[in-house]
């Protein structure tokens, strides 16, 4: 049973924990609030992506891996196709894990599904939309 206002107090102390440095005392905070999420919350694929960060940055990267790859459908039970900023960022960061883990081919598949994402936008004022929400959100000081 879901329960969002738990899991999302979860997840910002999980990120508060990041933030600090404390690496493994993050990674329990990260599993509740990724278990007891509503599914379908707009805020599960960030679930991911952080608690993917912080298992990258201890060396976990299978575990971190995994969960890029978990944060994608979550972005799309959103958006659909992925061409939200959300979905482009989701995208890019997997596809710069999987350089990571010396997989260059299949970072290069992700980030073709991205571009192609993104050029599949309706119209220039879309694509220029997603251009500045991209510019805004990579800009973003921590935690806006």
């Amino acid at each position: 049973m879901s329960n969002q206002a738990k899991a999302s107090a979860l997840a910002k102390a999980g990120f508060d924990l990041w933030q600090a440095g404390r690496l493994e005392d993050a990674v329990p905070l990260y599993r509740e609030a990724i278990e007891c999420a509503d599914q379908n919350h707009y805020a599960v694929d960030a679930y991911h992506s952080e608690f993917a960060a912080v298992l990258a940055t201890l060396g976990r990267d299978d575990e971190a891996r995994e969960q890029y790859e978990r944060a994608l459908p979550a972005v799309q039970r959103i958006d659909g196709e992925g061409q939200t900023p959300g979905g482009l960022i989701a995208r890019y960061f997997l596809s710069e894990h999987l350089l990571k883990m010396n997989a260059p081919a299949e970072a290069l598949a992700i980030l073709e599904r991205a571009m192609a994402a993104f050029a599949a936008a309706s119209s220039e004022e879309k694509a220029t939309e997603i251009r500045e929400d991209l510019a805004f959100i990579i800009n973003a000081p921590a935690g806006e």
